[in-house]
């Protein structure tokens, strides 16, 4: 998922939703928890695909998640 940070007067202050509705939500097929906290998961491990069939979702799938991971490490 894609999250931003809510930052109004409500009781959602300070919580997250996705951004850009379902286009901010994605699948990681064989994603389960116990995989994704394995010391030996790797990114390679798991595949990416979209709910929502748009140019920028494609965009996101064909960058793949090494380089989402990268890109959220920028951010930062």
């Amino acid at each position: 998922m894609f999250l931003s940070k809510i930052n109004d007067n409500t009781e959602r202050n300070g919580k997250y939703q996705v951004t850009g509705g379902p286009q901010g939500l994605y699948e990681l097929a064989g994603s389960d928890r116990k995989r994704m906290k394995a010391p030996d998961a790797e990114l390679s491990d798991f595949a990416i695909s979209s709910f929502v069939d748009g140019e920028i979702n494609q965009k996101v799938i064909d960058a793949g998640l090494d380089t989402i991971a990268d890109l959220a490490k920028e951010s930062k």
